[in-house]
Formats: C-alpha cells, structure tokens, sequence
C-alpha cells in the first residue's frame, strides 16, 4: 500500500483516519481522566466513539472523511439520541481498539 494508493481506496483511507481520530482523543482525553470507547447494538446502531468524562456525562462521536457522510452520521447520531431518551435503548460501551 502506497500513500498514492490511498487516494483510490477512499474505504481504507476512511478506517485510518478514524483510527488516526480516535488516536488523538485519547491523548487529549486523558488529561482530564477520560475514556474513550465505541457502542454498537444488535439493531446496528452505531457511534465510531463514546468519550466519558468521570462526572458521568458522555459524547457520541462519528468520524466522517469528507462531506457526502456528515448528514448520515449526524442521523445516526440523533436516532441514537432519541432511542436512548425514550429509554428504549441504554447506551453500552465496549474497550476501543486501535489499528495501526
């Protein structure tokens, strides 16, 4: 794999920038004692990142490469918002994982 190789495989260029995201807010994270993880449930629902602060509060975060995704991820995220308001789902993390 070659960096001009990249340019054409816009999927795997996708998954390293993600991983290159999670990355960095791991370390900014854990300045002030954060977590970092990923939810996923049986429905499919997704969020690419949960950051945890120790005082309970969370944020589901989407990595999108490029602005044709932005809207998908940010329904995605509202869906997942209204689930967890209706008490219908509870968000459960699992250990985040990086790929180099």
């Amino acid at each position: 794999m070659t960096p001009e190789s990249l340019l054409y495989d816009l999927n795997t260029f996708g998954f390293i920038f993600e991983n290159l995201c999670i990355r960095d807010l791991t370390v900014y994270s854990s300045s002030v004692d954060g977590k970092i993880s990923y939810y996923r449930d049986r429905y499919g629902l997704e969020a690419d990142c949960v950051l945890h602060l120790k005082d309970g509060r969370y944020a589901l975060i989407e990595f999108k490469l490029g602005s044709s995704e932005i809207e998908k991820g940010a329904k995605n995220l509202i869906k997942l918002d209204t689930l967890r308001s209706l008490s219908i789902i509870k968000i459960k993390v699992y250990d985040c994982w990086i790929w180099f």
